[in-house]
């Protein structure tokens, strides 16, 4: 497999959608990153993920009680509802709890059905940009552990606010290496991009987070229908 990749380079932009941890075999551990609890494993395992998921969170822009009616608690991972009683505070109060619980039977699951519970709320995602487009963003990797963050979402604008049980990420401005792929061969071009492609090319890997776009002409029924892998990088010295 010889793929030449695009090189681009984005401008800084935001994602809104519903975060994970996943296993090292690509299962599902945590949701709406609520607790270090719900990642099955040894006490030290568990302190290490603790740490690991702490960290994760700062990368991420959770809901408040400033300016919203039914918010999160960060800390805990509970949700908790306004005080006017209103009719639509009572229905997103709902909604994030219907969305929770749908977060909840996820756990386990291969990290795909993660865009099924998505796709299911997308109405719900305010300030929406760019239709037809989304994202599947990793963003953090433990090496002991094997967990990744992962955040499936669409692009927003940057003042848009945070949807309850969905989190909103900055992605800064970067420079990528861009490579067409399937479902059905996503694997195999991430393993040439960081086996093959990168150690020969005048590029190497950089901090920032890695994504797949997946454009209006994506057909997620169809496995052979293309989405494309961003790989940050810079120039080696």
């Amino acid at each position: 497999m010889d793929i030449e990749p695009v090189i681009k380079t984005l401008g800084r932009f935001f994602v809104m959608g519903i975060p994970c941890v996943t296993s090292r075999e690509g299962k599902i551990v945590s949701l709406c990153f609520e607790s270090a609890e719900t990642v099955r494993g040894s006490a030290e395992t568990s302190r290490s993920v603790n740490a690991f998921i702490k960290s994760a969170r700062s990368k991420l822009q959770f809901y408040t009680e400033r300016g919203n009616a039914a918010g999160f608690s960060e800390s805990s991972g509970n949700f908790h509802s306004g005080s006017d009683g209103s009719s639509n505070d009572k229905a997103s109060f709902a909604n994030a709890r219907s969305i929770q619980a749908g977060c909840n039977s996820l756990i386990g699951k291969p990290v795909s059905a993660l865009w099924g519970l998505l796709l299911t709320y997308e109405g719900s995602v305010q300030g929406r940009i760019k239709n037809g487009v989304s994202y599947g963003v990793e963003f953090g990797f433990d090496r002991t552990s094997g967990l990744s963050c992962y955040i499936a979402g669409f692009p927003v604008k940057e003042e848009s606010a945070v949807q309850k049980c969905f989190a909103k990420m900055e992605i800064p401005s970067q420079m990528y290496a861009v490579f067409p792929c399937t479902l059905n061969t996503i694997r195999k071009v991430y393993d040439y991009a960081y086996k093959k492609w990168l150690p020969r090319s005048s590029f190497q890997r950089t901090n920032g987070a890695e994504f797949e776009l997946y454009d209006a002409n994506f057909q997620a029924d169809n496995p052979n229908s293309v989405m494309y892998l961003y790989i940050p990088i810079r120039k080696k010295f």
